[in-house]
């Protein structure tokens, strides 16, 4: 292996941005991956691991330490998550599940969930995290929960599971644009006829909330074309190509819409 391919090897890049903060002898100090946009917190974060303080290595130290302190077991487990080396913070949410029985800490469902989801992602079987669904009372987690079933199943091609599965999420969260879209897109992009009409009501009540997201005025007019309100599709994709007119994509598709109308 050469050199080049080596580095690559050690050094995976996940996800965009990666910054890796290396020591002189090209060891590791830790990684950030992503960016949230505070730019200030960010550079405030490298200086601090350049000390020493709050990296990863800072982490592992602290359970070395003490390895009944939950929250350090916590703090420990979610960097790792935050690293996207999830596999490695699972005897850490073990162990937290096992000192911590009455979630004095609150970390519960937040350790059952993440192990939850390896088995999912080592495994492929969900019963886990159907059975962690049953009992989950956070809408954070119940949501995540939801969406990793929903990637599983869509990988299956399980249309019913992946549909109640978006039913239930939008049913909790009625004011997500992005759920509404997204639930609204699957529908059109597997062509499930019977929900083209559900489909249609979400993705009209999805720009209603967010009326400038030209991405869902796209969904909609997809689908009211589809179903044949054709004029209601061009007009839906007009609004697409107002809202982003550098975009080639709804602009063809304008075209293609004004088309098929004229072949008609």
């Amino acid at each position: 292996m050469g050199e080049e391919a080596e580095l690559r090897k050690q050094f995976a890049i996940p996800g965009y941005p990666t910054v890796i903060l290396l020591q002189p002898n090209g060891e590791e100090i830790d990684r950030m991956i992503g960016f949230d946009g505070d730019a200030e917190a960010f550079v405030n974060t490298l200086k601090s691991w350049k000390k020493g303080k709050g990296t990863l290595q800072s982490f592992k130290n602290d359970v070395e330490v003490d390895s009944n302190n939950v929250p350090a077991l916590r703090t420990l487990a979610h960097r790792y998550i935050q690293r996207y080396e999830q596999e490695k913070s699972i005897p850490y949410y073990q162990r937290i599940l096992e000192l911590d029985k009455d979630n004095l800490n609150g970390f519960q469902e937040e350790s059952q969930f993440y192990l939850a989801m390896n088995v999912l992602n080592t495994e492929s079987d969900p019963s886990a995290l159907e059975e962690f669904l049953l009992s989950a009372q956070d809408d954070l987690w119940n949501a995540r929960g939801q969406n990793g079933l929903i990637r599983h199943y869509k990988s299956n091609g399980d249309q019913g599971k992946v549909l109640e599965m978006y039913e239930k999420l939008i049913l909790n969260d009625g004011e997500n644009s992005g759920l509404k879209n997204a639930y609204a897109w699957y529908i059109f992009e597997e062509k499930i006829e019977s929900k083209y009409e559900h489909a249609i009501i979400e993705a009209r009540l999805a720009v209603e909330i967010d009326p400038n997201a030209h991405s869902i005025w796209d969904t909609l007019a997809q689908l009211l074309f589809i179903a044949g309100q054709k004029e209601a599709g061009i007009s839906a994709m007009e609004k697409a190509v107002e809202l982003e007119p550098n975009d080639n994509y709804y602009s063809s598709e304008l075209k293609r819409f004004q088309k098929e109308i004229k072949q008609d």
